[in-house]
């Protein structure tokens, strides 16, 4: 085989997942079939070859020249079917035309048209077959889906978390680039180099330092890393950092598909300075961090040499990982989808039929009751015919019996009506002759009517003079029995306000006596004072304190003094009582005087009307002086 070209259709095209090639998973696996490259097919054609290619070539150039054809017929053998001979008539619905030979049809057209209605035939009836009975293997399909979902739900949260990592990682290095060199760990470092163990390199078998050990073998493995070529035709496409090389190279036409960072040939180290810090970060029995980082001088470090660069090789190596995982997943998900599809499709469902006894013998139970129901339907249906025709004719003979009853009692109404007729009009004879008789005896009575109540009128009318005269006679008399109330009511009034006046000079002089009385009892009870004074000032013998009273008086001294004030007390509510009733009488006396004047003089009226009693003389308001 010779070398493959890259550029054509076979090199650049993808697998198809479909060949056995595509199929092996385990093992060397093989080329897909379809990647081909055009180059290499048509080289051994063109290159004549020795031995058997000659040989092979000489018998073409024979064949040739007698004239036999070396291209191989599609169909050497042709298979004739005997049942297609003769003359037939096409198969096609409604077609009446000759069938083409070694065919059942005239044209292809016929032949599509019976094919549809052999679809909208069969089809429904399968559709409602696949419907009856779940399919196992749909479920176990839709439980596969759901289990590689959730491993893509796990892959895409542990690219997440690598990302985190590698975002931790850039922090870290950023963190060492801000710090200083620590001086007593340089020490440490150069206080390292004074062991003399040895040792030989794995890839190269020298015997080197142990100080150096890590920095050769780092070395000599990118040496030997360089030698081998890993590329591809196409370029990487990815969400987010690229971590691939993807160098091009002209000569091969490929793209370099190492690890960005762990390249060999297309990535160069980074210059290191003298005030560089390691920064590779600290830990307790290589798995615990404490937090810390070295602080040594980055070139001095063999201990932790080009750490970041191991830290993000292995975080890309497992990335790879991860997206190598869920390319396989997901073409796990399209093959399942793809059968889901599938399995219910127009070929599958008109070639394969699944016949379920039970639900068939279900169906057929139940078209049997149907069918028994609708014969017994039908019968019901009879049955009631024959009744509607019986109730029909049985009307029918009530109908005319009703129609004889009507006739016969037409008859006897008019009789009837003929006989009330000439009642009435001897009726009517009889009440004209009694309504004249009525109207003679209402006309006398009307007379006499006007007679009687003409004698009633002047009747009333003596009555009534005699009743005014009467009326005026009493009027008289009340009102001279009237002015002699009044007359007595005034008598009366004047004895009271004499008594009055009396009364009160009485309680004026009592008043007066009282308040002598209090004036000598006030004059005693100080006579009193004085004297319980000087019996205070006078010299006594010392006695126990007795409770201070006051004013040091006697029961009976409290005693008198409280009934006077209680009497003064209700000598002034009676003084305040008689100046109130003072003030009514003149208030009453005032508006009794405007009233008077306020009223107009009436006009004499006729006799009917009462006489006016003369009207009061106005008193004079009786003023009482108080005497000082």
């Amino acid at each position: 085989m010779g070398k493959r070209c890259g550029n054509c259709d076979g090199c650049r095209r993808p697998n198809c997942n479909q060949c056995d090639a595509c199929r092996v998973r385990v093992g060397h696996k093989p080329r897909c079939i379809h990647r081909t490259c055009v180059s290499q097919a048509e080289a051994p054609a063109s290159q004549a070859g020795t031995g058997r290619k000659r040989e092979k070539a000489s018998a073409a150039k024979d064949r040739k020249a007698n004239g036999i054809s070396s291209v191989r017929p599609p169909s050497p053998e042709v298979f004739i079917n005997p049942e297609l001979e003769g003359t037939r008539q096409c198969h096609g619905p409604a077609c009446c035309c000759q069938a083409r030979p070694q065919s059942k049809y005239c044209s292809d057209k016929c032949g599509f048209n019976l094919a549809t209605n052999r679809i909208f035939q069969v089809l429904p009836q399968r559709l409602q077959e696949w419907n009856l009975t779940p399919c196992h293997a749909g479920e176990s399909n839709r439980k596969q889906l759901d289990s590689i979902r959730g491993k893509l739900s796990m892959v895409r949260f542990a690219l997440a978390e690598l990302e985190k990592r590698a975002e931790e990682l850039n922090m870290v290095v950023d963190r060492a680039k801000r710090s200083s060199i620590d001086g007593s760990r340089a020490h440490d470092a150069n206080e390292g180099g004074e062991d003399e163990q040895s040792m030989y390199c794995i890839t190269c078998g020298h015997e080197i330092h142990s100080r150096t050990a890590i920095k050769h073998m780092e070395k000599c493995f990118n040496k030997y890393e360089s030698q081998a070529s890993f590329g591809s035709i196409f370029k990487t496409r990815m969400e987010g950092n690229n971590m691939f090389c993807d160098f091009y190279n002209q000569a091969s036409k490929t793209y370099c598909k190492r690890l960005r960072v762990l390249c060999p040939e297309h990535s160069k180290d980074p210059k290191v300075n003298d005030t560089d810090v390691c920064g590779s970060p600290l830990v307790n029995n290589e798995f615990s961090p404490t937090g810390e980082f070295c602080r040594a001088p980055k070139k001095s470090c063999f201990k932790h040499y080009s750490w970041e660069k191991i830290r993000r090789g292995g975080g890309g190596l497992e990335r790879v990982r991860q997206w190598l995982k869920m390319d396989d997943l997901m073409e796990q998900e399209r093959a399942l989808r793809q059968q889901l599809t599938s399995r219910a499709n127009l070929l599958g469902l008109m070639l394969h039929s699944t016949y379920n006894h039970e639900v068939m013998d279900e169906l057929v139970r139940k078209q049997q009751e149907h069918l028994a129901e609708f014969e017994k339907q039908k019968r019901r249906q009879a049955h009631q015919q024959q009744l509607q025709a019986q109730q029909a004719a049985f009307q029918e003979k009530q109908q005319q019996k009703l129609l004889l009853q009507q006739q016969q009692q037409q008859q006897q109404k008019q009789v009837q009506l003929q006989q009330q007729q000439q009642k009435q009009v001897q009726l009517q004879q009889q009440q004209q002759k009694q309504i004249q008789l009525q109207q003679q005896h209402q006309k006398q009575v009307q007379l006499q009517l006007q007679q009687q109540q003409q004698k009633l009128q002047q009747q009333q009318q003596m009555q009534q003079q005699q009743q005014q005269q009467q009326q005026q006679q009493q009027q008289q008399q009340l009102q001279q029995q009237q002015q002699q109330q009044l007359k007595q009511q005034q008598q009366k009034q004047l004895q009271q306000q004499q008594q009055q006046l009396q009364q009160m000079q009485l309680q004026k002089q009592q008043q007066q006596k009282q308040m002598q009385q209090q004036m000598q009892q006030k004059q005693q009870q100080q006579l009193q004072f004085q004297q319980q004074l000087q019996q205070k000032q006078q010299p006594q013998p010392v006695q126990k304190q007795q409770p201070y009273s006051v004013l040091q008086l006697t029961p009976e001294q409290l005693e008198q003094q409280l009934k006077l004030a209680a009497q003064q007390k209700q000598l002034k509510l009676q003084f305040q009582q008689q100046e109130q009733l003072k003030q009514q009488q003149q208030q009453q006396q005032q508006q009794q005087q405007q009233q008077q004047q306020q009223e107009p003089q009436q006009p004499q009226q006729s006799q009917l009307q009462q006489p006016q009693p003369p009207k009061p003389k106005p008193q004079k308001p009786l003023i009482y002086q108080r005497r000082s």
